[in-house]
């Protein structure tokens, strides 16, 4: 991958954590005002599927005892750290580059079940946890990319990503799940 290519992924990376943090921030002030008046007509809430105030008041919002937005901002805020850094020429550290992918593959797992969560037993979707989403499937991608000369394995499994990467069949990948994803919500909740 020459460095122009690869400074194209890090600002990939860079707008997703941007995208991500700018929706995870926007559900932390909803998520406020809810605090400050439980009866708040938030900006999200635009009908019975699409209700910002059903997902937000459901305890899976709060997993670790806060919202789950601040830690969303938190990350969202270290892989968009990570990606200015690289998308400036700045040099990152292989076991950083692998220690954030992991971290931002954690996340993508816990935005999964959270959005299974809010399909399947809160049966509201939250605007913005889609554009959280959306974030973390550019992030992820971007990651794959970039870490495919690096990966810790061995180099035939090395070689074999970097012909999958260089068919875009990655691509393919990361937009089937996504596709998978939304038509699940749209088949579960009747969004019509």
């Amino acid at each position: 991958m020459t460095k122009s290519t690869q400074r194209i992924w890090y600002g990939v990376l860079a707008a997703g954590a941007a995208l991500g943090g700018v929706a995870s921030f926007m559900q932390l002030l909803e998520k406020i005002q809810l605090l400050k008046n439980p009866d708040a007509s938030l900006l999200c809430n635009l009908n019975s599927v699409f209700n910002c105030t059903n997902v937000l008041n459901a305890p899976q919002s709060a997993v670790f005892g806060f919202p789950n937005a601040l830690m969303s901002l938190i990350l969202f805020i270290v892989f968009m750290t990570v990606g200015l850094v690289g998308l400036t020429g700045g040099i990152v550290a292989r076991r950083m580059r692998i220690g954030t992918q992991l971290l931002s593959l954690f996340t993508l797992g816990f935005g999964l079940w959270f959005l299974w969560q809010s399909t399947f037993y809160i049966g509201a979707i939250c605007l913005y946890c889609l554009l959280n989403f959306s974030g973390l499937i550019l992030v992820n991608i971007a990651w794959v990319r970039i870490n495919s000369i690096d990966v810790p394995n061995a180099k035939s499994t090395r070689l074999k990503l970097q012909g999958v990467i260089a068919q875009n069949y990655d691509l393919v990948a990361w937009g089937l799940i996504t596709i998978g994803v939304l038509l699940t919500i749209y088949l579960r909740l009747g969004i019509s």
